[in-house]
């Protein structure tokens, strides 16, 4: 009994009638009965009816054949329970003869209903992944991280990624390692390595052969198992066909290119075109300037007016191309100088005072009383800026007013608007105001003439300096522009006096030198006015003949004149001056040509300056203050103490790494720029490409920490065309020398040429070839310039920078020019 009562089974004893003598607690469980309930009540009140209406006759005879069958043998049946609900039990039916007694049947009975149901719910779940894995889109997969990545499982839809069926991977019929591209597999290494020593997720893409021979593109993610011993057991992951999107994506790159392309050569065109046309319109502008200044009747007169605005509005328009340009291009850059705003801001409304006067305008700027004198910015960049916004208000506007507002915003940054009285903008036209080439409607050029580029290069040099520009208006009421830089607050010492048109002369000798008589009559009035004395020459002859007879401060020589020209006049009076042991007379040159190689000649011959024709009086008084070094604060060459030090190698190998590393890029640097370093200090560059190598140079001592070097370079860039700028540029060669010794103390350097260089040459002559080819159709591969420029030989480093310079300026010619030149050069070494 004390058995019975424990079973976890419950146990049913019969008689073989069917009678119940006995019936344990676990079966009062499963059936819900009491023991006295159902004790000598027959078993076929815990029997599904059907099977009841058959139990008594397999029990009453006990050799019945059927009934043996079963003895000793589990069943699974239906049983009733006392709320008459069937359940599934599992039944055990066992004999019991007894001597002299009836014999007993006992039957032992496991519930099955919690065990079906977990079955069914396996079976429901197990459904529902076959299910999800099927309509996954890929294949999902266990492998194990072996050579052939062998799959435990794989879902069907791998036949649809492969062409092979699930079967021919589990049962290694087919390897999946062998239809990856073997171009991929170490790619694939790379990232499995990675993943399984970081995070044990991975994502890539490679592809793999399929059956019928074409290329898959596939997108692998997954997981990798472990075991506690971080040994790897297996990988969970989905394959997905990404073809179609690799396809798209070259599609994508391809049209990109050609985009590229397309864009390139429009901005090499208009840069080529602005420049073809800007050389005889400087010629229409200087002559008509001429032209005006001569006896004309009142009609003629008229005429030359006309042709001189419309050569200098044209003008005008190739410069906003060649600006749109190299906007496009990035190679416009933003300076960061001292400069005063409230100056500057008076100057620009001055220029469009008269003409707003002539259409009876009023022309009004309001200063914000919180806004300072001296700003750290670009002036040149906030001067193009505004001229373009004012100059548009003035032009669209028939009558009223054009008012300019400066005030500062909340956080600080200057806020600029200007406000007009004029045609307005349409609302559905406003936001295309900024595209290039656009305008407000399709009569404005007709009307107003423009290209439409001086709004979208406001936005491109507004955004380039930091800052957001947008406007407002409503169609015939006027519009607002309106834009906000983010500056800081300047020095008034630091300011350079020449920037604000505010310079005023002492009285000097003059010998101006023009075959031109208008030319040489006007700068005569004008020079006179100042207080100067004025001596005059109308040819390099009587130029010389002039030097020899009188002594000057200063000499305005024009370039291109007959019997005798400029350069050869100024190689003559410097021939004399050193015969004669007489100190250099400053020669300023006078020329319409805006092509640096033009200038190049003229420093290369001896001149100090460089003035524009037609003559911009203001400019050549500012031309003859730099070259004189007249108003100028003058700074020490003696560096402070931070700048003892001539390597900051505490900086230098945080930065670099190590000492050795450090030492190895300063003489690297110091053997490619020894050419710069010596072409500065013999004062044979004109004042772009002073700026250019100073600027280079400062830039790469800083990332050598080369502390004094990169002080007296500073100083040096500040002091362009002042009196100590040579003393200065020889303490930086001084100092480039003491560092040439200092690394030869701590290494002997190998100069010797390898073989390796001497085929560099051929390398190199080959890409100047193919650069001059560009030149001279009009084209620029950044590419293979940036190439060239990076690995030219020492000895042409100089020749290259120009070159770029060149390229950058999209000045064809003179890149084309400077080509041949240099071919000349490594032809004669």
């Amino acid at each position: 009994d004390a058995i019975l009562s424990t079973a976890i089974d419950g146990i049913v004893t019969i008689n073989c009638r069917g009678i119940i003598l006995s019936f344990n607690k676990s079966a009062e469980s499963i059936f819900g009965w009491k023991q006295e309930e159902v004790l000598g009540q027959n078993v076929k009140v815990l029997m599904d009816d059907d099977i009841a209406a058959q139990h008594d006759g397999y029990l009453l005879n006990s050799g019945n054949h059927a009934l043996k069958k079963v003895i000793g043998v589990n069943r699974d049946v239906c049983a009733k329970h006392k709320e008459g609900h069937l359940f599934p039990i599992r039944l055990g039916l066992g004999e019991v003869k007894q001597p002299d007694a009836e014999t007993l049947f006992v039957g032992f009975i496991t519930d099955l209903t919690e065990q079906r149901a977990l079955q069914r719910s396996l079976e429901e779940k197990e459904q529902q992944y076959r299910t999800l894995m099927n309509n996954t889109p890929g294949a999902v997969f266990r492998c194990l991280l072996d050579d052939h990545w062998s799959m435990l499982f794989i879902s069907p839809n791998v036949f649809d990624l492969t062409g092979y069926t699930a079967e021919e991977f589990t049962s290694k019929a087919i390897s999946f390692a062998d239809i990856i591209n073997k171009e991929d597999e170490a790619h694939i290494n790379e990232i499995m390595t990675k993943a399984i020593s970081e995070k044990n997720q991975y994502a890539l893409e490679y592809r793999v052969r399929h059956r019928s021979g074409k290329v898959v593109w596939v997108l692998d993610q997954g997981s990798i198992n472990k075991t506690d011993d971080s040994e790897v057991q297996w990988i969970d992951g989905v394959l997905v066909d990404i073809t179609a999107r690799h396809i798209y994506e070259e599609s994508l790159k391809h049209a990109k290119q050609e985009a590229e392309a397309a864009a390139q050569a429009k901005q090499a065109f208009m840069a080529n075109m602005s420049h073809e046309i800007r050389t005889p319109m400087n010629a229409i502008i200087g002559f008509s300037d001429i032209l005006m200044d001569s006896p004309l009747n009142k009609e003629q007169q008229k005429h030359i007016v006309t042709v001189n605005n419309a050569a200098r509005s044209l003008l005008h328009l190739l410069n906003d191309v060649l600006d749109s340009a190299k906007l496009e291009k990035g190679k416009l850059d933003i300076h960061h100088e001292h400069f005063n705003l409230q100056a500057l801001l008076d100057n620009i409304v001055s220029t469009f005072w008269l003409e707003a006067k002539r259409k009876n305008l009023l022309l009004d700027l309001k200063i914000a009383d919180d806004v300072a004198p001296i700003y750290i910015g670009d002036d040149a960049r906030i001067r193009q800026v505004l001229n373009n916004l004012i100059g548009n208000a003035v032009k669209f506007t028939e009558s009223g007013s054009v008012t300019i507002s400066v005030s500062k915003t909340q956080n600080n940054q200057l806020f600029f608007e200007v406000q007009d009285t004029g045609i307005g903008i349409a609302k559905h036209r406003l936001k295309a105001i900024f595209q290039p080439f656009e305008q407000a409607d399709g009569t404005m050029t007709r009307r107003f003439g423009g290209t439409g580029l001086g709004t979208t290069i406001s936005k491109q040099l507004v955004e380039l300096m930091g800052g957001t520009i947008s406007a407002v208006s409503n169609e015939g009421e006027g519009s607002c522009f309106f834009f906000s830089l983010p500056l800081q607050e300047g020095d008034i010492n630091k300011v350079d006096k020449l920037s604000n048109n505010l310079l005023t002369l002492p009285p000097l000798r003059v010998l101006v030198v023009d075959d031109i008589e208008q030319n040489v009559e006007l700068l005569n009035i004008l020079l006179s006015q100042a207080g100067h004395t004025v001596y005059k020459a109308k040819n390099g002859l009587e130029a010389i003949a002039e030097f020899k007879q009188h002594s000057f401060d200063i000499i305005l020589m024009d370039i291109h004149m007959p019997e005798c020209d400029g350069i050869t006049a100024c190689k003559k009076i410097r021939e004399l001056e050193q015969q004669q042991q007489l100190k250099k007379t400053p020669i300023i040159a006078l020329t319409a040509s805006v092509l640096q190689q033009d200038k190049l000649t003229a420093k290369q011959a001896g001149m100090n300056g460089f003035a524009n024709k037609p003559v911009d009086i203001q400019q050549v008084n500012h031309e003859i203050a730099k070259v004189l070094g007249l108003e100028i604060k003058h700074i020490t060459a003696k560096p402070d103490n931070k700048a003892k030090q001539h390597i900051n190698y505490v900086k230098g190998i945080q930065m670099w790494g190590s000492k050795e590393k450090l030492n190895a890029e300063i003489r690297l640097f110091l053997a490619n720029h020894q050419q710069s370093i010596l072409r500065l200090k013999e004062s044979t560059l004109d004042a772009s490409e002073q700026t250019t190598l100073l600027h280079t140079l400062k830039g790469v001592a800083g990332n050598l920490t080369l502390t004094k070097l990169l002080y007296l370079l500073s100083q040096a860039e500040k002091e362009q065309g002042k009196e100590d700028f040579s003393k200065l540029i020889t303490a930086c060669y001084q100092e480039w020398q003491a560092l040439v010794t200092l690394l030869e103390e701590q290494e002997q350097v190998n100069t010797d040429k390898t073989p390796s260089q001497a085929v560099s040459i051929s390398v190199f002559l080959n890409h100047i070839e193919a650069l001059q080819n560009q030149a001279e159709h009009a084209e620029i591969d950044d590419e293979l310039l940036s190439d060239v420029q990076n690995n030219a030989p020492v000895e042409y480093k100089d020749a290259v920078a120009e070159i770029v310079g060149h390229f950058d300026n999209f000045d064809f010619d003179a890149a084309s020019t400077a080509l041949a030149n240099l071919k000349h050069r490594i032809a004669a070494d």
